[in-house]
């Protein structure tokens, strides 16, 4: 996530859970913190500088395919809602969509699917509004 505000949002919702966060500024961050160790889930914003979130995502479902790792699951978070960008997500390796503005609830839920998704192995995507 490369908007400040939206990653302080995020912060405060998760928080309270006790979830250790990593926040990358864009897509060139996210794929060197997956680099740098495993991850128990990601969230991904779909448009970012230097490098989107479409592009990190199918770099780090390539990047699991060359190590034989476990796939990560991976929430993609977007203020772009039609069909067309959900299956973006979906055809990149996303394991569920989130819509942009988040709510706590929705944020929840989707990181509970996306978990719940990768855990079957599935390549399915659905799209949640908030």
């Amino acid at each position: 996530e490369d908007h400040v505000i939206n990653q302080r949002v995020v912060a405060l919702i998760l928080e309270p859970l006790g979830i250790d966060l990593t926040i990358a500024n864009h897509g060139l961050e996210a794929l060197e913190a997956v680099n740098q160790g495993p991850f128990d889930v990601i969230l991904m914003d779909m448009q970012m500088p230097e490098m989107d979130g479409l592009t990190a995502t199918r770099e780090i479902r390539r990047l699991e395919a060359a190590k034989g790792l476990q796939r990560t699951p991976i929430a993609m978070l977007s203020a772009n809602a039609l069909q067309e960008h959900v299956d973006q997500g979906r055809i990149a390796g996303c394991d569920y969509y989130i819509a942009k503005p988040i709510t706590p609830k929705s944020l929840i839920d989707g990181i509970e699917a996306a978990i719940a998704r990768a855990q079957e192995g599935s390549e399915q995507i659905d799209h949640k509004r908030a």
